[in-house]
C-alpha cells in the first residue's frame, strides 16, 4: 500500500547501537519482505521469502503476512516511497510503517528476525517499541 503521509498508524522502532541509514531498508526487507521503490534489499526479501517457504512470486505475493500491513511513505523530496526509514534524535534506530496495528505474532516475528539479521554484524539491539499515531480535528464554531 502507498500513502503520501503516516496519518493514522503505527510505526514499529528498532533502536540500535549503529546509524541505521548504513541498514534500514536491509533490515526492513529482511524482517518483513517489503521493498521499497528503490529496491534497496532485495537480497534480504529473498530471503525472507525462503525461510518462509514461499518460493514463487505468486506465493510471494499472496502469502506475505506483512503485505497488506506495511505502507510505503514519500522517502525523500522526490517521493521515493519506502516501507521503512531512520528514526530518532540520534538516527540509531529503524522505522517500519503500518496501516493497522500488526498481531501479536507477527510482532514477535520481526522482533527474532530483527536479532538474526543484527547476529554477526556488530549490532546491538537496545530495544523494540510499537507507536501509534492518531490525527485527530478539533472543530471550532466561527
Amino acid at each position: 500500500m502507498v500513502s503520501t503521509d503516516l496519518d493514522d498508524g503505527y510505526v514499529f522502532v528498532i533502536d540500535t547501537s549503529h546509524y541505521a541509514g548504513n541498514f534500514e531498508r536491509e533490515m526492513c526487507a529482511f524482517m518483513t519482505g517489503i521493498l521499497g521503490a528503490s529496491g534497496v534489499g532485495e537480497e534480504e526479501a529473498v530471503r525472507f521469502f525462503e525461510d518462509l517457504g514461499l518460493t514463487s512470486r505468486e506465493d510471494q505475493i499472496l502469502n506475505n503476512p506483512f503485505a497488506d500491513l506495511v505502507i510505503q511513505i514519500p522517502r525523500d523530496s522526490e517521493c521515493c516511497h519506502s516501507p521503512c526509514s531512520v528514526w530518532g534524535n540520534e538516527i540509531n534506530s529503524v522505522a517500519i510503517f503500518f496501516d493497522e496495528r500488526p498481531p501479536d505474532e507477527l510482532l514477535a516475528m520481526m522482533r527474532e528476525r530483527a536479532r538474526q539479521f543484527c547476529e554477526g554484524k556488530r549490532i546491538a539491539i537496545h530495544s523494540f517499541r510499537l507507536i501509534r499515531k492518531q490525527s485527530t480535528y478539533t472543530e471550532e464554531n466561527v
